[in-house]
């Protein structure tokens, strides 16, 4: 019995202890994702509500409220930064054959509006003008045409990390200098794989050069105009800050189903970090009882956060609920109109879907997507081979990549018609081999040492520890393009072989005069 009160005080200071040390380790965080693409967030989320979670203090600016967070994050819900995009929504499938540069310039004008509306949200001046009360240990953002953002790292003094929704890109690559050879490595926004021809190699490197200028002639002032207007008492440059405040960056990709590249110690891939492998939820009663009742499988149709489906041109429409109801398989539609006309037996309708889950029965087929990466890595996942529809951005990249790698088949939207969307499901749930395919990949995505979700939660911790971590900075960044592929040197070794090359003409010039001078007086 005596046990009993020595056992209570044990219990009471491990439990002080516990929570001194999570004091002392909890931290600050300050996290900015700012699109209208709620994807984007849901990447990040498990991790920001994990870390919330672990006693860190974790505030989040973004234009989705956050219906139930958990202690420890503080929800700032900007969604009026965005409602200038709800007229670009509505007229997508208008715009899904314009050319690449159209695209390029739309998006960072419309990142340039984003940014800067999130910055003059009252909310966020709020913020802003409380820096001196407030502290933040690390800064973590999405780079997506954004880097106005890094304001905040000078005004909290704190290191940054930022994340790159759709994978490697040039701009995600400005903060880390990150050794991209594009003599294998096209530009991520054109349909090829690493095994490029001339043609291809020339085509994609004039994309990289007129991109590179887009981005020093276009992007950079305005997010330079940005970052002036929002931080004007700032003592560096965007530029500077890039440089010295980023320690690390994160992106939303894989080797399993991506080409190999190099990569720095500070770039870590955390592809699929939203998926919840280890989850106890179950399907909703009935969806479950739907999918379990499909004798031929279940193809699920699911486009995205953000496509409308009901605003697709009309035959369009047509073209995909009859030609998938022509099909043996149930159909689990995702349709923003929930009166839809379709054969309630067939199909089962709804506004929102579970959609790891529905990928994670046994009785899905097909997954019918925009091609978005979050749903990509999740078809990999659940081992589900896909048909892409894509729209926009990196979607066709990631279709193609999956059609290049047999675990997928690709339809243009404007190609979309009964014949050839009964076409591409037939051949994807008759030819074994697509699910073969994805079964291997699957396995190879899944065979990781640290899931993705704790390989994050530890780089942000690790990067707190030790205060940005900059010992893992390359110098790389501190280059002039000419000194990286090392035009100075050859430039020196062209004028010393220039020099020598000139000594040695001018040397055995005048050796010749000298032989035929003294040629002339011999004979004279």
């Amino acid at each position: 019995m005596k046990l009993i009160p020595i056992l209570e005080k044990i219990i009471s200071l491990i439990f002080c202890l516990n929570f001194c040390f999570s004091y002392y380790d909890a931290a600050n965080i300050l996290a900015i994702f700012h699109t209208p693409s709620k994807s984007h967030l849901l990447l990040a989320q498990p991790l920001l509500f994990e870390l919330a979670r672990e006693g860190h203090e974790v505030t989040v600016v973004s234009p989705f409220p956050e219906k139930n967070p958990p202690k420890g994050y503080i929800d700032i819900a900007v969604p009026e930064v965005i409602e200038f995009t709800r007229n670009h929504w509505k007229t997508i499938f208008d715009h899904v054959n314009d050319d690449y540069f159209t695209i390029i310039t739309r998006m960072i004008k419309s990142c340039a509006v984003m940014t800067n509306n999130t910055l003059t949200h009252p909310k966020v001046k709020k913020l802003i003008s409380n820096s001196m009360s407030v502290k933040f240990d690390l800064l973590f953002i999405e780079v997506f045409l954004n880097d106005a953002f890094l304001g905040f790292a000078e005004l909290f003094d704190c290191p940054v990390i930022v994340m790159s929704t759709v994978g490697m890109t040039p701009w995600a690559n400005d903060y880390i200098g990150n050794p991209t050879p594009i003599s294998y490595l096209h530009n991520g926004l054109l349909p090829y794989s690493d095994k490029m021809s001339i043609k291809e190699k020339f085509i994609s490197l004039a994309v990289n050069v007129v991109e590179r200028l887009i981005t020093y002639f276009y992007l950079h002032p305005k997010q330079n105009a940005i970052f002036s207007f929002n931080f004007p008492n700032s003592r560096k440059t965007l530029s500077e800050l890039r440089k010295e405040k980023v320690s690390v960056l994160f992106l939303n990709s894989h080797s399993s189903f991506t080409s190999p590249r190099p990569y720095f110690k500070n770039v870590v891939e955390v592809g699929g970090m939203q998926i919840k492998n280890d989850t106890n939820e179950e399907l909703p009663e009935d969806i479950k009882k739907f999918m379990d009742e499909a004798d031929y499988g279940v193809i699920l149709f699911a486009m995205g956060s953000n496509l409308k489906p009901s605003l697709m041109h009309n035959s369009t429409k047509e073209a995909i609920l009859s030609g998938l109801a022509s099909l043996p398989q149930k159909i689990i539609l995702k349709w923003d109109d929930p009166h839809v006309q379709v054969d309630p037996n067939k199909f089962l309708v709804k506004t929102w879907v579970p959609q790891n889950l529905i990928l994670n029965h046994k009785n899905t087929k097909v997954f019918i997507t925009h091609g978005g990466l979050l749903s990509c890595f999740e078809a990999v996942n659940y081992a589900v081979p896909i048909l892409g529809i894509p729209m926009f951005g990196d979607q066709t990249s990631n279709v193609d990549m999956a059609e290049k790698g047999g675990w997928g088949l690709k339809l243009k939207y404007t190609d979309i018609t009964i014949e050839t969307l009964r076409e591409k499901l037939i051949k994807l749930t008759e030819d074994s081999s697509y699910q073969e395919m994805i079964n291997n990949i699957s396995m190879l995505y899944r065979d990781q040492l640290v899931p993705p979700l704790n390989l994050a939660r530890y780089w942000v911790e690790y990067v707190i520890k030790h205060k940005g971590a900059y010992h893992l900075k390359s110098s790389v960044l501190d280059l002039k393009y000419y000194q990286f592929y090392n035009l100075d040197l050859l430039l020196i070794l062209s004028l010393i072989l220039f020099v020598m090359n000139l000594i040695f003409t001018l040397t055995k010039n005048k050796i010749m005069n000298r032989l035929k001078t003294a040629t002339k007086e011999k004979l004279m």
